[in-house]
């Protein structure tokens, strides 16, 4: 009879830890949490890189395990649950030292290698000691309280010229005052580079929208693209979608076309307009019957090779105060002109930094093009074209007194501290976020770091997947599509 007992429960070891692993791998809670210190090994969350921006492993006085970014950006990826999760959380456990802002960042897009910021840190928020009111997760900082709910600031917004911003999307609607509609086309000769999004303005007219562009075929793999038009609320207005033209290979012969859009009443508005596409593909000229058309956060001014006989000079206005240039061919180094000065690009592959100390829209000028240029606000190539819908945004380099701004409305809120180490927390939608190989991408944003001389210490990194608790139903639904055998 013992023996017997035994033979039952040595064939029921293995049923009862594949129920254990099915249970997990369910997770009826809806939450599954995922923690690592500073030189432990994960198969859901992987080391911070590249290894010669991040220290080797240091260990504190107290024992806490931690690496230390030393440049910037880093990167890890996060292995996505075989189980369906809706949302994912991640928690950095740091001490920021001397640097000033830490943002925690989603790859959202692969073509623009845009991140979806989240604000862990900001030293400058931190020592404010103006006067605060919040509503839910929405902070309102106000140099005079004048405004006793962040409801009542939205419901009697002040001039814009006074407000200013950190992660928060004021989405009440700008308006131009006696704005007149044309319907003359305005054309902008210059080669764009990959994803470019720009803004511009509808009163009364259509959206008229054309542009030449060419598949370089420069690098290996398809290069489907898609022009795509948002409202002042984000929403999706529009898809224009180009196919690849088929040659996946780097032969670099390329292939052209047109895109046109034309759409009538639309509502008033500011709309964005983004040119999505990988490196290979070129934007070569756009026209438009719009007013302005000013580009957010960068252009990349690419080269004419293939196109035009000899590289063409390119003249843009910026109203970005700190500026980096870049190019990527030896043959391209030049110097820039921002305003009055000089900015020499001395080598490929190198980032050189700017200051600008004039205040407003300054003119821009490169002599051969090739060049991408990055900045905290906005471009455009007419100073006719240039407009500004949004407030302040702060970064890195603001000095709130220096904008005059009287007050601040922010999302962001301080983590825990616990002896050194901070602890903050960003929450994703997994949908939004770009996967390759059942994976996604983040960054730990460090801006300004090298520039700085600063430090971050890393302690760890703790990921909740998170999803709608399971009922008994729903576990014997899911059971029964799992099981080989039913149920």
């Amino acid at each position: 009879m013992k023996k017997i007992i035994i033979q039952i429960l040595l064939a029921l070891v293995p049923v009862i830890i594949f129920m254990s692993l099915l249970w997990i791998d369910l997770c009826p809670s809806g939450v599954k949490t995922i923690s690592i210190e500073a030189g432990e090994n994960s198969p859901y969350i992987f080391s911070v890189l590249p290894s010669d921006r991040v220290s080797d492993l240091q260990v504190a006085p107290n024992g806490d395990k931690y690496i230390t970014i030393l440049n910037e950006p880093t990167y890890f990826n996060l292995a996505l649950p075989n189980t369906d999760f809706n949302k994912v959380e991640v928690e950095l456990e740091f001490n920021p030292k001397d640097q000033p802002i830490i943002e925690l960042g989603g790859l959202a897009d692969i073509y623009s290698e845009s991140y979806d910021l989240k604000p862990l840190f900001n030293s400058s928020l931190e020592q404010q000691s103006w006067s605060e009111v919040s509503d839910a997760d929405v902070r309102l900082i106000q140099r005079e309280h004048n405004f006793y709910s962040v409801n009542d600031f939205l419901e009697n917004l002040p001039d814009r010229v006074s407000i200013a911003t950190y992660h928060y999307d004021l989405r009440q609607p700008y308006r131009i005052s006696n704005y007149q509609a044309s319907n003359s086309i305005q054309t902008t000769n210059v080669s764009l580079r990959g994803y470019h999004k720009y803004l511009t303005y509808l009163k009364d007219e259509p959206f008229y929208l054309a542009v030449d562009y060419m598949d370089m075929n420069r690098t290996t793999g398809a290069d489907d693209s898609v022009i795509r038009v948002r409202d002042e609320q984000g929403v999706v207005v529009f898809e224009y979608f180009i196919k690849d033209d088929g040659d996946l290979i780097e032969d670099q012969v390329s292939s052209e076309g047109t895109a046109v859009i034309d759409q009538s009443d639309w509502p008033e508005g500011v709309y964005s307009v983004e040119l999505s596409g990988t490196s290979d593909m070129f934007w070569r000229e756009i026209s438009t019957k719009q007013q302005y058309m000013t580009f957010v956060g960068k252009i990349y001014i690419a080269d004419d090779t293939g196109y035009l006989p000899n590289q063409r000079a390119t003249e843009f206005y910026t109203d970005a105060k700190h500026l980096t240039f870049e190019t990527t061919h030896a043959d391209s180094v030049q110097s820039v002109r921002i305003d009055q000065d000089m900015v020499g690009v001395a080598q490929s592959h190198e980032k050189y930094s700017y200051t600008v100390t004039k205040p407003g829209l300054v003119y821009g000028y490169s002599s051969l093009g090739d060049i991408k240029i990055s900045g905290d606000g906005k471009f455009s190539f007419a100073k006719n074209m240039f407009f500004n819908p949004d407030p302040i945004q702060l970064n890195v380099y603001s000095d709130v007194d220096a904008l005059g701004v009287d007050y601040i409305l922010t999302s962001y809120d301080l983590g825990e501290q616990t002896g050194d180490w901070i602890a903050s927390s960003a929450i994703y939608d997994i949908g939004s976020l770009a996967q390759t190989d059942g994976a996604v991408k983040f960054t730990i944003s460090t801006p300004g770091l090298g520039e700085f001389g600063g430090e971050v210490d890393i302690h760890s990194i703790t990921v909740r997947f998170l999803k709608d608790p399971m009922t008994w139903r729903d576990i014997l639904h899911e059971l029964r599509d799992l099981l080989p055998f039913g149920i």
